[in-house]
């Protein structure tokens, strides 16, 4: 994880057609990145969907949570008070996501459900590497089989 907080960010836009992203635009911004405290999450181990940071090691610098700019975590209050969490699919839409410029960053991954996965189990489902991209340039990434 990040072990000092950049003076300097990038803003990412995604889009995202269901499990298939592409970054559209990388703009460098002069702010420190919000970073919450959270355990680190771990490639087909947990479920969820995330983005994560990574040297040219493939060592994890920073996760972000990005399941509610997906669209696909939503929250549903019951008439007893109880609140229910859901996930689902995610839709066709853009987002941002702030992460720190941090000097040994190389790569951004994002990590979802396999898109093979029933939407019945994708609260439980292992999270795998879906995208890779270049966090510097503007050069395509890959998509992970």
């Amino acid at each position: 994880m990040v072990s000092r907080y950049p003076k300097a960010s990038w803003r990412l836009t995604f889009a995202h057609d269901g499990n298939q992203f592409r970054i559209v635009q990388r703009q460098r911004v002069e702010m420190i990145t919000p970073v919450k405290d959270r355990a680190r999450t771990v490639e087909g181990r947990a479920a969820g969907f995330w983005l994560e940071l990574r040297d040219d090691k493939d060592e994890v610098l920073f996760q972000s949570d990005i399941a509610r700019l997906l669209g696909a975590q939503r929250e549903s209050f019951a008439p007893d008070g109880t609140i229910q969490q859901h996930i689902g699919p995610v839709s066709q839409r853009r987002f941002d996501v702030l992460v720190p410029d941090h000097p040994e960053a190389r790569t951004v991954s994002l990590l979802a459900p396999s898109p093979s996965v029933s939407m019945a189990s994708w609260a439980s489902a292992p999270a795998r590497e879906v995208a890779r991209f270049p966090l510097r340039d503007d050069s395509a990434g890959t998509v992970v089989p």
